[in-house]
């Protein structure tokens, strides 16, 4: 089990953590605004689950706490791969007629 964990977490928190990175690099370009908390928090968050896979070696908790913020971009990107593909197959249909 601990295996399938690795080969889920890892490529998920460097994926998070190069997010925040750059939500975090691109707020700071701008002087004359404060940074989000929220994006320290994300930063924050992210050790928190990697402190909790590396030091207490709970797995599968680190893997469900990676897992759940990576939800919601993932159904936004399968909606919107099944609607490019609905329009793919009825411009499709359309050309044929």
């Amino acid at each position: 089990m601990e295996i399938l964990t690795n080969i889920i977490f890892w490529p998920l928190w460097l994926v998070e953590f190069g997010g925040v990175c750059w939500w975090i690099k691109s707020e700071l370009k701008y002087k004359f605004l404060k940074t989000n908390i929220f994006s320290w928090m994300c930063f924050g968050y992210l050790f928190l689950v990697l402190g909790i896979k590396t030091v207490l070696k709970w797995h599968l908790i680190s893997l469900v706490m990676i897992l759940l913020p990576g939800i919601p971009p993932l159904l936004y990107l399968m909606i919107m791969w099944a609607i490019i593909n609905a329009m793919a197959k009825n411009k499709n249909k359309e050309k044929t007629t």
